[in-house]
C-alpha cells in the first residue's frame, strides 16, 4: 500500500509545487555510472555499466496540499560481469545496482499555516548526515520508505520529526525478494538550536519481518553539531554523538551495545582547504554488532564497503580526511577534491588490526544540474591474520555522470 488514508507529502529535493507561483513541477533525474571491483576472495573481477533515470511531477492540488508521483528504472547495459545479487553471476563480487523498475515516491503532502507537514506515502526520509536514516542514494536504486510523517514546531524553537513506516523499499530493487522489508518501524526527532551548534536527540524501534529481523532494535540517542568561526576565514566544526541499542520483536539475545561519535574539523574560506579527524566507536558483544538498517551506510566506514555489517566484535574507525572545494583555474568550474585515510581496530578480539582504506574522491560541477564524479577506494587487510570477511584485499572504482533538474 502506498498512499495511507489523508493528504500527506514527501521530502522531495527542491522547493515543493506552488512554491514559485507554478502549480506543477517536474521532477528529472539521470545517472550513467561505471563501476569496477577487484577482490582477492574472487579469481573474476567485476565490471558493471548501468544507466539509472527517475522521473516525474509534483502538483499543487490545493493550497498547503501537494501529490508527488515518481518512477524510476535502473538497467545495465555493455558491461554485466558482476553480481547484482539478482543475476545469478555469483563468480564476481557484487555491485549491488540490479536492473529494476518500479515507483521511487508517490505521496500526498499538506503544509499548514502554523508549519505543520504532514507526509502519507512513499517517501525520502533522511535524518541528520544519514548515520542512522537515510536514502542510500549512492546506489542507483534508492531507499525510500512507506510511511506517514509529521514534522512541526514545538515552543523554544524545537523542532519534531516524526514517522512511522510499514516497509522499507531497499536498494535491491523491485525484481529481488529483498527489495522490500515488511515491519513495525518508528521514528523519532528532536531538535533545538543553542549558542554554538544544534543538539538533537532521536529514538528508532525498528521491529522487522523478514530479512532483517536480526537487527530489530530499539535505538536512543544524542548528538550535538556545532562551529565557532576563529578569523574571518577560518572555521572550527566539532560534533558529538551517542546511542545505546537494544534487541528488540524477536531477537531473543540479551543485546545492548553502544555507539560513539566525536568529530572535530577545520575549513579556511579563503583557499577552500579542509581537514577533519571523526572517531567512531561502534559496540559489539561478540554475538552482534551495533546494527543501522535503514542508514546511509555507504558514506561511513570507507567506500569499498567492506564494513557495512558492524563486526560481532566492535570496531573502532579513526578516519582523517583532507579536501579542497573551490573553482577550477581558467573556467570558473566548482570542483571538489577529497582524500580519506580510515583506520580500523575490533575493540575485543585479537588481532586487534582489521586493515585500512585509502579514499579519493574527485567532483566537477560544468553545469548547473550537471556532476561528473570519480571515485577509487583501496582496502587492504595489513595483517594475513585479519579474520574473514574481512581478510581480502578490495579496490573499487567508480566514474559517473548525473543531471538532475534544476
Amino acid at each position: 500500500m502506498l498512499l495511507a488514508a489523508g493528504p500527506l507529502e514527501a521530502a522531495a529535493q527542491g522547493a515543493p509545487a506552488g512554491a514559485d507561483g507554478d502549480a506543477l513541477r517536474l521532477l528529472f533525474d539521470a545517472r550513467v555510472r561505471h563501476e569496477t571491483v577487484e577482490s582477492g576472495a574472487f579469481e573474476a573481477d567485476a565490471r558493471a555499466l548501468t544507466a539509472r533515470v527517475r522521473t516525474g511531477i509534483e502538483a499543487r492540488l490545493f493550497t498547503g496540499v501537494d501529490l508527488l508521483a515518481e518512477v524510476d528504472a535502473n538497467q545495465a547495459f555493455g558491461l554485466r560481469d558482476f553480481n547484482s545479487t539478482v543475476n545469478g553471476r555469483t563468480e564476481y563480487p557484487a555491485i549491488v545496482d540490479p536492473n529494476s523498475q518500479r515507483i521511487n515516491r508517490l505521496h500526498l503532502s499538506l503544509r499548514s499555516a502554523d508549519g505543520r507537514h504532514l507526509v502519507a506515502g512513499r517517501q525520502r526520509i533522511i535524518h541528520d548526515d544519514a548515520r542512522f536514516v537515510g536514502n542510500v542514494g549512492f546506489r542507483q536504486n534508492e531507499q525510500t520508505l512507506d510511511a506517514v510523517r509529521l514534522r512541526m514546531p514545538l515552543p523554544g524553537q524545537t523542532a519534531l520529526d516524526y514517522a512511522f513506516a510499514w516497509q522499507a523499499n531497499r536498494v535491491f530493487g523491485g525484481e529481488s525478494p529483498l527489495g522490500t522489508e515488511d515491519g513495525r518501524l518508528h521514528m523519532g526527532h528532536l531538535s533545538r538550536p543553542m549558542p554554538g551548534g544544534t543538539v538533537t536527540g532521536f529514538g528508532y524501534w525498528f521491529t522487522f519481518r523478514e530479512a532483517l529481523s536480526r537487527q530489530s532494535s530499539r535505538t536512543l540517542g544524542a548528538r550535538f553539531r556545532g562551529s565557532h568561526l576563529v578569523t574571518e576565514d577560518l572555521r572550527l566544526h566539532v560534533l558529538a554523538s551517542a546511542a545505546d541499542q537494544r534487541a528488540l520483536g524477536e531477537v531473543q539475545a540479551d543485546v545492548s551495545v553502544g555507539y560513539v561519535r566525536v568529530e572535530g574539523g577545520v575549513a579556511h574560506a579563503g583557499t577552500g582547504l579542509s581537514t577533519s579527524v571523526n572517531w567512531e566507536r561502534l559496540g559489539g558483544d561478540g554475538d552482534r554488532g551495533f546494527s543501522f538498517p535503514l542508514a546511509t551506510l555507504h558514506a561511513w566506514q570507507g567506500f569499498t564497503d567492506v564494513f557495512l555489517a558492524t563486526p560481532p566484535d566492535g570496531l573502532h574507525d579513526l578516519r582523517l580526511e583532507a579536501a579542497w572545494d573551490g573553482s577550477i583555474p581558467g573556467g570558473g568550474v566548482p570542483a571538489r577534491v577529497a582524500v580519506r585515510r580510515h583506520a580500523f581496530r575490533s575493540l575485543h578480539a585479537a588481532p586487534g588490526s582489521l586493515g585500512g582504506e585509502w579514499n579519493l574522491e574527485v567532483r566537477v560541477v560544468p553545469r548547473s544540474g550537471l556532476t561528473v564524479l570519480a571515485r577509487i577506494a583501496d582496502y587492504t587487510t595489513e595483517t594475513p591474520e585479519t579474520p574473514a570477511p574481512w581478510g581480502s584485499d578490495v579496490r573499487k572504482f567508480w566514474l559517473s555522470v548525473e543531471y538532475a533538474r534544476p
